[in-house]
């Protein structure tokens, strides 16, 4: 062999062992900006040209570029697939995703991100979705979604959500989402989270205004926390439906149309409920601070406070095929025209009166007769099929720990 063709092989032998042991390639920071001076100046460019890992930082602007999907007849601003990604904006209300004034009709589904992969991660932050309509601000079914620092406004549907393998939406700010104040019908979710998410918590969260704040559905939701959150205003506060379980904790409720917290048609499920400061005040005065809706499932009540004003209801209950334990929570009412506890007769399922156990609470006063006032049970209308029981109760007010949001955020400064 001569030494040109020994030198040749040599390199060609040497270039396959450095591809054979070379790892995966380095991640890559891709820039988008309006201006067109980075990388990109949309944002979908950037995620078609990014590789699972990379990152995607977005300039301050309003980002309206968007592709329509022929099929559902719907169009989306941000989509990806089969990605690990991290997208990072320059601040709620710097980047924002969506028109200033939509030029689509009022049925055409527009979605700010879509992201799916069963086996992959996302990583959210700094942006905002604005103006939205009719199908969901942000979509996501994979692996593990970690949202920060977030904010959707002015759509119907905020984030709905499967995350396999857990993760979290933190210090994020949601207002007029699936709600309207004069048509309340709408009342969609600012955060839809589905099976089978586990291990996924919502926290230090803001909800003015949405339809319903958190939804937690189905039978293998499980694990979802939601805590230090602020709820003001729309239907509903947080929902744990059909066998979701989970925990509520240091959050606050004001104002809500229909709900503070609710377990509805719960089978099985297991809710935690705890620290929380519940204002059932508004003027309609069909609301209820907290309510068992048809359930069968074990609901831990302690040291929460709900207070029912202008006819409304601290508790709504119907709970002859649950576990219901409430211990150390003060029921107060600000009027005689409000409600402590209060239910419904439930003929679709008829039988013998069932009990409520409701001892161990404050109610606002050590006078047995003006607390059972404020209680409408079978007592007060022989037509319902239930008793509230609430002797003995406590004589005073139970030391209750820091609800202030305020004050839990300053914690995490």
């Amino acid at each position: 062999m001569n030494c040109r063709l020994h030198t040749m092989l040599r390199i060609a032998l040497a270039l396959a062992a450095a591809v054979a042991t070379a790892g995966p390639a380095e991640a890559r920071t891709w820039q988008v900006a309006k201006s067109g001076e980075r990388d990109f100046a949309v944002i979908q460019d950037a995620v078609d040209a990014a590789a699972s890992g990379d990152t995607i930082m977005i300039g301050p602007g309003r980002y309206e570029e968007f592709t329509w999907i022929t099929l559902g007849n719907f169009l989306v601003y941000v989509e990806g697939r089969d990605k690990d990604m991290t997208i990072i904006g320059a601040g709620i209300d710097e980047t924002i995703i969506g028109h200033e004034n939509p030029p689509f009709p009022d049925n055409v589904g527009t979605t700010g991100i879509i992201w799916r992969g069963s086996g992959v991660a996302l990583s959210v932050r700094g942006l905002t979705l604005d103006n939205l309509q009719a199908a969901n601000g942000f979509f996501y079914d994979g692996r593990r979604l970690e949202i920060d620092d977030f904010a959707v406004r002015n759509c119907y549907v905020g984030i709905n959500l499967v995350a396999r393998e857990g993760g979290w939406i933190r210090n994020c700010e949601f207002e007029t989402v699936g709600y309207d104040s004069t048509d309340l019908t709408i009342t969609a979710q600012s955060v839809i989270v589905y099976e089978p998410t586990v291990d996924f918590v919502i926290e230090q969260c803001t909800f003015v205004d949405c339809g319903i704040g958190v939804g937690a559905y189905w039978d293998f939701t499980d694990n979802i926390a939601v805590q230090y959150c602020s709820f003001r205003g729309g239907k509903g506060g947080v929902d744990f439906n059909s066998g979701a379980s989970g925990t509520i904790r240091h959050c606050t409720f004001f104002s809500q149309y229909q709900y503070g917290i609710v377990g509805s048609f719960n089978d099985g499920a297991t809710l935690v409920i705890e620290d929380n400061t519940i204002v059932a005040d508004h003027p309609a005065g069909k609301a209820y601070g907290f309510s068992l809706y048809w359930p069968r499932g074990t609901y831990t009540l302690r040291r929460n406070t709900i207070t029912a004003a202008n006819g409304n209801a601290c508790i709504w209950v119907t709970v002859p095929n649950a576990v219901f334990d409430a211990r150390d929570n003060h029921f107060l009412r600000a009027d005689t025209t409000s409600f402590l506890a209060k239910g419904f007769a439930n003929p679709n399922a008829p039988g013998a009166p069932f009990t409520i156990d409701a001892t161990g609470n404050w109610w606002g006063t050590t006078d047995p007769a003006e607390i059972a006032a404020g209680i409408l049970d079978l007592q007060d209308d022989p037509a319902l099929d239930y008793r509230i029981v609430f002797e003995p109760f406590l004589g005073g007010p139970v030391p209750v720990r820091n609800r202030s949001l305020g004050g839990v955020k300053a914690l995490f400064r």
